[in-house]
């Protein structure tokens, strides 16, 4: 899934919910496809929902999915080449083959 802002998907989610007025049992009912514990999820911000459910909330809420995308154009930023990784990621062992002559 693309990279997505979390805590501010959370945080309108959270205000989502407030302006809406009823509990969490009441949305979930009205809303074939989510759950009391989506709905605790997604406005606690404790776990990524999966995507179908982020595009459910968003069309619940009337969120705009798209304004929830970060930047995903900014390379990341690459760890340094040192000798201690190079050394980390070569075989510790050698092996020795032996090759047979083909009659």
């Amino acid at each position: 899934m693309a990279d997505i802002d979390w805590p501010r998907f959370a945080e309108d989610v959270t205000t989502a919910m407030a302006a809406d007025g009823r509990t969490l049992d009441a949305i979930a009912r009205a809303n074939k496809g989510l759950s009391v514990p989506v709905l605790s999820r997604a406005r606690a911000g404790a776990i990524e929902p999966k995507p179908g459910n982020y595009l459910k909330l968003c069309q619940v809420f009337r969120l705009d999915p798209f304004a929830y995308l970060l930047d995903v154009l900014t390379p990341p930023r690459r760890r340094k080449l040192t000798l201690k990784r190079i050394v980390n990621q070569h075989l510790s062992r050698g092996v020795s083959r032996e090759a047979r002559e083909a009659s």
